[in-house]
């Protein structure tokens, strides 16, 4: 049976996946009421990641309060991206992250700040 939904997170994780190739991805899930990130590490593989199984599993986790990051794992040398959205506070936000030393990458749909 089809299942839109299943394809639709498919492709999107295919194109997540594709702008960033690694070996290992770092899998975190932060709980959407307390902000709160799960304990402990997943470490998956592309081909683990989109496996229908797995993305299943997933929208499970996500339908149940979670928002789910996926990141390149580099163990202590994760480069540090923080990703900003900047709807609702403009260059408020966007100088003080410059005054603290951030260097901002402006992008189309988000904005991206370096240490």
């Amino acid at each position: 049976m089809f299942d839109r939904g299943l394809n639709l997170t498919l492709r999107a994780v295919r194109r997540q996946i594709a702008a960033m190739p690694h070996d290992l991805y770092l899998i975190r899930w932060i709980h959407n009421q307390t902000r709160r990130a799960f304990p402990g590490e997943r470490l998956w593989t592309a081909a683990q990641l989109t496996h229908p199984a797995t993305l299943r599993f997933l929208r499970v986790r996500n339908r149940d309060g979670c928002n789910v990051y996926i990141q390149p794992y580099a163990e202590n040398r994760n480069p540090g991206y923080i990703l900003v959205d900047l709807d609702h506070t403009g260059l408020v936000l966007l100088n003080s992250a410059t005054a603290l030393g951030l260097r901002g990458i402006v992008t189309q749909r988000a904005n991206i700040f370096v240490r």
